[in-house]
């Protein structure tokens, strides 16, 4: 009985943490949103910091990525489909895969909805297409996708936020067909 309750309470405590992240993912949103909103040059400004800053580079890695494993594996973008991108957040870098690949993927975070806000307002402002693309509630730490399904797992600035980065990796091998590629990065771009 005292294991059982010592592991509710760890559910418990998990999902707290999980929802505070959520609200400040929300928070974090609508900041963006609002320093892209408004006045057309102050929205115009907003973007250019967001390609330049966020974007560019971060799409820059992927590309360096995505050509080393044509020539080095013979893998084409869509030999890596579908695509599991964790900690989405804006889901650029999905959007990105999605538009100047065709890539079809699944853009994960903790609350699904501000992938959803991204393809509906900041992707429209980036010239982005979510139409391959799903969003999906996701915990690094349990991934609600079968065995062996991805076959590329990434994420930027994540990894070094989560609370067992061990039981995570574990957790995105399972997901990852064999052959298949992870790729994470920390802040801001650096691999």
């Amino acid at each position: 009985m005292v294991q059982q309750d010592g592991k509710a309470e760890e559910r418990r405590r998990g999902a707290a943490v999980e929802e505070r992240e959520a609200k400040y993912r929300r928070e974090q949103l609508d900041h963006l949103l609002a320093g892209m909103g408004g006045v057309e040059g102050a929205a115009r400004a907003a973007l250019d910091e967001v390609r330049e800053r966020w974007m560019g580079p971060q799409c820059a890695v992927l590309d360096f990525l995505l050509a080393r494993l044509k020539a080095q594996r013979r893998l084409a973008p869509k030999d890596l489909e579908p695509f599991l991108e964790i900690g989405a957040f804006t889901a650029h870098l999905s959007g990105y895969l999605a538009t100047t690949h065709g890539m079809r993927g699944y853009c994960g975070d903790l609350d699904c909805e501000v992938v959803k806000r991204s393809f509906s307002e900041v992707f429209p402002r980036l010239g982005l297409n979510a139409s391959n693309l799903t969003a999906v509630r996701a915990n690094a730490a349990c991934l609600d996708f079968a065995n062996d399904s991805l076959g590329l797992v990434f994420c930027f600035s994540t990894l070094h936020h989560l609370d067992d980065p061990v039981r995570c990796l574990k957790e995105i091998r399972r997901v990852l067909r064999p052959g298949g590629v992870f790729l994470c990065a920390r802040e801001p771009i650096q691999p």
